[in-house]
């Protein structure tokens, strides 16, 4: 069972929740710069059909220009935007399920096994690894 003090997990879980956090920054604003280009999309449309309606163009002309410039700043800024990443699991710091149960333990101050050249040869010639 992970203790609840093991610093480890606190601070993947922390690490998780800051991504995650940010994660969702990145798609809402993704979100609202497509919005605003769709209402300018419709707007741009409106001006459109009010000119093929009768009313003079160059009351529009000023909008127009206006909400074009506009447009193209919000399809370079989607363009520049990353895809959106998923995110992570929020119970990443949670202790696994099933059989085995690592501890929250510092190393050992031996450091990591490392098996011998001849166990590697051996385990790559019978292609278990």
């Amino acid at each position: 069972m992970w203790a609840p003090e093991c610093p480890q997990m606190r601070f993947v879980a922390d690490v998780t929740a800051e991504v995650n956090a940010m994660r969702q920054h990145e798609s809402v604003e993704i979100a609202r710069l497509r919005g605003e280009l769709g209402r300018i999309e419709r707007r741009l449309k409106a001006i459109v059909d009010a000119i093929a309606d009768g009313v003079s163009a160059r009351t529009l002309k000023e909008e127009q220009l206006s909400l074009e410039s506009r447009r193209d700043d919000l399809e370079a800024a989607l363009a520049a935007a990353r895809t959106p990443q998923p995110l992570i699991h929020p119970g990443l710091a949670e202790e696994p399920t099933g059989g085995a149960s690592p501890s929250c333990t510092r190393p050992s101050s031996a450091g990591p096994t490392i098996p011998s050249s001849s166990t590697r040869s051996a385990a790559w010639s019978t292609g278990s690894c």
